[in-house]
Order: structure tokens, then C-alpha cells, then sequence
């Protein structure tokens, strides 16, 4: 049984660069990030480095990943690891991503799906008490 370690490094060597070739660019050790996206079936690992941009990364996710559709769902693509948003600016090693870490993509469809459901939500009334004109005295 292959690993998705070895499903990984298979894809490098299919686009023309080895596991050595994450490294020697960086100048760091390479590893790999899983992600998912929400509503989408299946995970993806891409290959990464410490000094590798979140931008770099968040296009390697996304041309891997299955396509989502072409849902309607206007707004940016979000990415979540560690229950945290990951901005748009920064390296991997200064947002903390680093081997095997998770990442969740969350499409703009996915969101627009799930992000109102608490606005539906029935809420209780908070009881209204009117003070009687007391404090005379």
C-alpha cells in the first residue's frame, strides 16, 4: 500500500521536481500539508516549505483540489488551519503551518450555505420588566 507521502512525491516527480528540489529552493526541510475542502469529497497533500508563501501555497491547494462546482457564491476563498484564518501575506513558518498540518478550504458556495444558518435560528426573548417608579423616599 502507498502512502500519501509516496502519492505525493509521485506528483512532484510528474511535474519535474523532487522532494531535493522543496529543499534546496528554500533552503529548509520540506514536508507536507493536508487539505480538504468543505462540500468537496477527498484530501489533497501538497508539498511545502517553511519559507514558502501563503499565497504559493493557497494556488497549490486549489489546483489540486477536486473542482467545487460551479456553484453560485460570490466572496473570497477562505483557508483555515488550526482554527485559525490564514491572511494572505507571510511564509508557512510564520503562520505557523508546518508538517502534516490541516487545512480547511472553505469556497465562497460553502460558505454562503452554511454561514447564515444561525441568523434563522429562533431566539429567546429576554422578559421585559418595567420598574415601578420605587426609590422614593
Amino acid at each position: 500500500p502507498e502512502s500519501p507521502g509516496d502519492d505525493a512525491a509521485q506528483r512532484a516527480e510528474a511535474d519535474g521536481a523532487s522532494s531535493d528540489d522543496v529543499d534546496s529552493d528554500s533552503g529548509g526541510c520540506g514536508f507536507e500539508v493536508i487539505a480538504r475542502a468543505v462540500g468537496v469529497e477527498g484530501e489533497v497533500c501538497v508539498p511545502a516549505h517553511p519559507g514558502m508563501s501563503l499565497a504559493e501555497l493557497k494556488e497549490k491547494v486549489v489546483a489540486q483540489l477536486p473542482d467545487p462546482g460551479s456553484a453560485p457564491g460570490g466572496g473570497p476563498t477562505n483557508f483555515v488551519c488550526d482554527g485559525r484564518l490564514l491572511g494572505d501575506s507571510g511564509c508557512l513558518a510564520d503562520c505557523g503551518v508546518c508538517d502534516g498540518a490541516r487545512i480547511v478550504v472553505v469556497y465562497p458556495a460553502a460558505a454562503a450555505r452554511r454561514g447564515r444558518t444561525w441568523l434563522a435560528a429562533p431566539r429567546p426573548l429576554a422578559c421585559l420588566r418595567r420598574g415601578g417608579g420605587g426609590g422614593g423616599g
